[in-house]
């Protein structure tokens, strides 16, 4: 999110540009595009990529703290020199951008393979003990070794910002997008009939979540699967689903069912599997101490600090407009 960080200090560490320095004004969350003051007036815009923070009190990190943050400027050594850097000057933090829009080519084509789906999932899974045992998880539920889905998200995923998407009724349509913006995230958003998109939530090392309430997803579900197929129903859930929380008072059993029935119209898990890999997604999801709830003004919103969805998350990107759009929106699919 948007910061003001008076610099300190400038290092180059195996060839990379770092600043350090306090934070003045804003909070920092975490990678996101950034101006550096250089002593010739200019400014340059560059992306934080890792940090480091000495004495950290909290997270977001705020001014209140007075931690030192030393953030890693990428690629600034190949347009800059570091001693050009205006030290006493204060870099401001822009947020993230979202992945442009100038490409809507859909590359719904990739559902059909398996390696998407383990790829999509792989973060989503748990066993009895709880751990991300992936090595083992993926092999026993999608029949290939766990290094395929890596390879495939380098390969298909990682960059230029591939779009899936679902139509919906009236005109809207839900959208994932794998973005390479600042720092990779896997984006959720709904798409308004005049092409405004209202961001819902993100995965990403510095996440945004949950996006949607399990209910919402279902009316999102039916709602295509009334102008479409049982299988691209599936998907459309399955493809949300990383998205929603599982919390206290859902149903559990609903759920399950539901995963359960959408894996078997997809038919890329092992014979036998279906019940185990549901298992290992709905424990991966459980978040017993966020709750929703309906407010008059905003519609639904959640209690979740990191949540587009909660107005005040100081990660959240959603206009007083977008909060009327949105409920409108979902509130006409139920």
């Amino acid at each position: 999110m948007p910061f003001g960080l008076r610099i300190t200090g400038v290092e180059v560490r195996n060839g990379a540009i770092s600043i350090q320095g306090k934070l003045e004004s804003g909070s920092y969350f975490g990678p996101e595009e950034i101006s550096v003051p250089m002593k010739n007036g200019t400014k340059i815009k560059t992306q934080v990529g890792s940090m480091q923070a000495k004495l950290p009190k909290g997270w977001p990190m705020l001014p209140e703290h007075d931690s030192t943050l030393s953030l890693d400027l990428v690629g600034m050594h190949l347009i800059a020199n570091a001693k050009d850097i205006e030290v006493s000057g204060i870099a401001h933090g822009l947020g993230i951008s979202a992945p442009s829009d100038d490409d809507e080519t859909c590359h719904n084509e990739m559902f059909n393979e398996p390696c998407f789906w383990s790829a999509h999932y792989h973060e989503h899974m748990a066993d009895e003990e709880g751990e991300s045992d992936t090595d083992t998880l993926i092999p026993q539920f999608f029949g290939h070794d766990s290094d395929e889905p890596n390879q495939f998200y380098v390969d298909n995923l990682r960059s230029g910002c591939p779009l899936f998407s679902k139509e919906l009724p009236n005109g809207l349509s839900v959208q994932v997008v794998y973005s390479d913006v600042a720092e990779y995230q896997t984006r959720y958003s709904l798409r308004l009939p005049d092409g405004e998109k209202i961001l819902l939530g993100y995965e990403s090392a510095h996440f945004s979540l949950p996006a949607m309430r399990w209910e919402e997803l279902v009316h999102i579900r039916n709602a295509h699967a009334s102008i479409s197929t049982a299988r691209s129903a599936a998907e459309c859930l399955l493809l949300l689903f990383p998205s929603v929380y599982i919390l206290a008072g859902d149903p559990v059993e609903e759920i399950r069912l539901a995963l359960c029935q959408a894996w078997e119209e997809l038919g890329i898990v092992q014979a036998g599997q279906i019940k185990n890999l549901t298992e290992s997604i709905i424990r991966s999801h459980v978040y017993g101490e966020i709750q929703w709830k309906r407010h008059e003004t905003f519609g639904w919103i959640n209690t979740s600090m990191y949540s587009q969805r909660n107005p005040e998350s100081r990660l959240s990107q959603m206009s007083q407009g977008g909060w009327a759009k949105l409920a409108s929106c979902l509130d006409s699919l139920a």
